[in-house]
């Protein structure tokens, strides 16, 4: 979760300190000293709600403003789940406490009315899945790569059923069966400043909800983030016909590079640029994002 930068960049240093105050006087308990846990090792499962939703946006929207302060201007901004949340928020559709807020609550709405359950990611076509008893396909993230989510019993069943016909899959340490109808009880009493109506972005904002730019009269957005799959496909294919793009990535773990480059098709001159890792390094691969934008800036 970019120690590293943590250490040694004080812009992204201070957004983390000021979420994690936000958080700790609303509920009591420390990000910080949970994300950098020196007890902690990469290997560890990090799926505490409470803790890994208001992380996740909190590192990845630290991460965001770094680079804007190192002179980075994005010609649009592009999410999946969470991270439509973080993209929206850095190009100022909502403000950032409110949204903080919000996201660090999501924790006890699904406690109080959903069954726990998970998500697990596959290394082949969905197609595969269709017939899956009990769970759903969360996710298309590339033609071998899709994502399905349920509750517990039906997702281990169908991890089983994986096994036996030899399909690679991980189980995501998430604890809820998110982008699934398993969820729908908790749309009730869900509530985001991105539910409102959103003021115009600063940059374009590329939803993978959607799979279109968010149109800033839309409503209900934030539940629909939550529900609804993950078209991380059709979106990459449709930035692509655009012209393509280098896209810079600031997930925590830098996968979101890796499923990325499956839905760029061979010969594209697009560009993928991870910049954190739980194995450290983070500070090199920020230089190298910094120099590969350079060059494309002064390229267009």
């Amino acid at each position: 979760m970019a120690a590293e930068l943590y250490r040694q960049q004080s812009v992204f240093r201070q957004w983390l300190q000021i979420g994690d105050e936000i958080v700790r006087a609303r509920h009591g308990h420390s990000l910080l000293e949970a994300i950098y846990d020196p007890r902690r090792g990469p290997a560890d499962t990090f799926d505490r709600l409470e803790i890994t939703h208001p992380g996740v946006f909190l590192v990845q929207y630290a991460l965001a403003r770094l680079l804007l302060h190192l002179g980075v201007r994005p010609d649009a901004m592009f999410g999946v789940s969470l991270g439509e949340v973080v993209g929206m928020t850095a190009a100022g559709v909502a403000s950032f406490e409110p949204v903080l807020i919000s996201i660090a609550a999501e924790a006890d709405i699904f406690q109080q009315s959903c069954r726990g359950g998970g998500m697990t990611a596959v290394l082949g076509p969905a197609s595969l899945c269709d017939t899956l008893p009990d769970v759903e396909i969360a996710g298309i993230n590339a033609d071998r790569h899709c994502i399905i989510a349920g509750p517990s019993a039906g997702l281990a069943a169908a991890e089983r059923n994986l096994a036996a016909r030899g399909v690679p899959f991980q189980r995501l340490p998430v604890a809820y069966p998110f982008h699934s109808r398993w969820i729908n009880p908790a749309e009730i009493i869900f509530s985001s400043p991105l539910n409102d109506r959103l003021r115009p972005p600063r940059w374009p904002c590329w939803s993978s909800c959607l799979a279109a730019p968010v149109d800033p009269g839309i409503s209900g957005l934030a539940w629909r983030i939550v529900r609804e799959p993950m078209r991380v496909q059709q979106t990459v294919r449709a930035i692509e016909a655009a012209g393509g793009a280098v896209y810079v990535d600031l997930s925590p773990s830098g996968t979101f590079a890796g499923i990325l480059r499956q839905s760029i098709a061979h010969g594209s001159p697009s560009r993928v640029v991870p910049v954190l890792s739980p194995f450290g390094g983070c500070a090199a691969r920020l230089s190298r994002a910094m120099e590969l934008l350079a060059v494309a800036a002064r390229s267009d």
